[in-house]
């Protein structure tokens, strides 16, 4: 049987329809899986990233206060300084609070590493939160040297743990971003 070449024509043309619907059924696939790896980047990843970058922000600005608190010579100083102290200790729950319901997402759990890790944060938060309101409940009190006594003996080894965790955090959540980044390229 040989074809003519009308129906040469048509089973060329038909050909290249099918082809381009398979060329666009493969296009759009490829685009709906990296839409998907790029809303995990920005909407999951990055955000875990900048939460974490949070705490050990707020946790440096504590860090600062209550160092501050000694060197305060007037009850009004102390004043703003306890208050600055108070913003500064809610943002970090705040965040942390934030940060702790971005991992409880149930379409994107957290990595293994990053429970751990945001496990050691909130047992670390609570002992050097504790730790540094008494340095100023002392430091306004008057008790100057009691107070560096506990900033000494508890402050600065429990904000060391919590700022090495938050640390650690951040480097985990920028090698996941990175890793994210490399396998959709």
């Amino acid at each position: 049987m040989t074809l003519t070449v009308t129906k040469r024509l048509g089973l060329g043309f038909f050909a290249l329809v099918a082809l381009t619907l398979i060329c666009q059924l493969l296009a759009s696939y490829f685009i709906a899986t990296m839409k998907d790896d790029m809303y995990e980047i920005v909407e999951v990843n990055a955000r875990q990233q900048a939460k974490a970058v949070d705490l050990l922000d707020d946790t440096q600005e504590i860090r600062v206060l209550y160092r501050q608190t000694l060197l305060d010579t007037t009850p009004e100083a102390r004043a703003k300084t306890q208050a600055s102290f108070n913003e500064a200790r809610k943002r970090l729950l705040q965040n942390t609070q934030e940060l702790e319901k971005l991992f409880s997402n149930p379409n994107f759990p957290p990595e293994p590493q990053e429970k751990d890790t945001f496990a050691k944060i909130k047992s670390a938060q609570g002992t050097a939160l504790a730790a540094v309101e008494k340095v100023l409940e002392l430091a306004n009190a008057g008790r100057l040297d009691e107070a560096r006594q506990v900033i000494t003996a508890q402050a600065l080894p429990a904000m060391s743990e919590l700022t090495e965790a938050q640390r650690k955090l951040a480097d985990i959540e920028d090698a996941l971003n990175q890793a994210k980044v490399k396998e959709t390229n």
